[in-house]
């Protein structure tokens, strides 16, 4: 089943972007897949794939229903295991924000370091919880606090401040503060280019880290997933040329039959990955015929080597 993260809020320049791409980067770095889903593109769509980026970045085109692209992509996600959808919401959307939220599992409000902006996430918390009381649906949300100093000096000064010192030391007694500080850093900014996006070891170690805290919470354990996958190929090519070689396979002693690894892919097993392969096809393909300038579609084949 595809987990679906939304990062939102009302206020503009808080970072939302930035922690989408860095969410989808680690989702992949870590093993598993993932899909950014812009909702506020006010200039040309970015392409689906470049290739310095491994996760795919698809967006709303103007005019057309959030839900009218979500819906697709998400019911041919839901064949890939260890598949997270993160959503970026744009500034002033409230409306918008409602009809995403009901989609997500979890919802993640950034804020910076000033009072008042500060002071509008809590507000949107606490309207966002409002919202799902009358719905009588139950969402995790959580504030993240961005763009905030990295050098511990001004970040202990910054925190000092009575009146941010009392919103945090709340957020933290209520349970609402992700326990994760993104520092500024202007390499997250490259990372986030459409066209050209660039990485480094640092934009790798902080996103496989916040992707561990995030899928962890949403109860997916992609790292774990991924080695027992690795390990179930790694044994099928040995037995691959162990067949090819004419080796005979060990033989149990109580039962006489061919010692069967729990790592052994099974003919089901082989057919899913079979199947997560197809479906990152049609998913390529769904987003392709939304687009109103579409890429050629030659292009797209090699692309998909990027989710395999």
């Amino acid at each position: 089943m595809t987990s679906i993260v939304g990062i939102l809020g009302r206020k503009g320049g808080s970072g939302k972007s930035l922690l989408a791409h860095l969410l989808a980067h680690g989702v992949m770095y870590m093993g598993g897949f993932s899909v950014m889903m812009m909702t506020d593109v006010r200039t040309a769509r970015p392409p689906e794939w470049v290739d310095a980026r491994k996760y795919m970045l698809a967006s709303v085109p103007q005019g057309r229903d959030i839900k009218d692209i979500m819906v697709p992509i998400l019911t041919y996600m839901e064949a890939v295991p260890n598949s997270v959808m993160v959503v970026d919401g744009g500034a002033n959307r409230r409306n918008i924000d409602f009809v995403v939220s009901e989609l997500c599992d979890m919802i993640l409000i950034p804020t910076g370091s000033g009072a008042e902006e500060m002071q509008v996430a809590e507000a949107d918390y606490f309207e966002l919880a409002a919202y799902f009381e009358t719905k009588e649906m139950k969402r995790d949300i959580f504030i993240v606090l961005n763009k905030w100093p990295g050098e511990a000096r001004k970040r202990h000064a910054l925190e000092s401040k009575p009146r941010i010192r009392e919103m945090i030391h709340r957020w933290d007694r209520m349970g609402i503060l992700l326990p994760e500080v993104f520092p500024y850093i202007q390499s997250f900014s490259d990372m986030a280019d459409g066209q050209d996006p660039k990485y480094t070891p640092l934009i790798d170690g902080k996103a496989r880290d916040f992707a561990r805290l995030i899928t962890n919470r949403l109860g997916l354990d992609i790292e774990r997933d991924k080695a027992e996958e690795e390990a179930r190929k790694a044994l099928a090519e040995n037995q691959g040329e162990n067949s090819a070689s004419g080796t005979e396979p060990v033989q149990t002693a109580e039962t006489n039959e061919p010692a069967r690894s729990e790592t052994t892919p099974s003919e089901e097993q082989l057919a899913s990955a079979d199947k997560s392969e197809q479906v990152r096809r049609q998913l390529v393909e769904q987003v392709h015929e939304a687009r109103p300038d579409p890429a050629p579609a030659n292009h797209y084949p090699e692309l998909m080597r990027k989710t395999a």
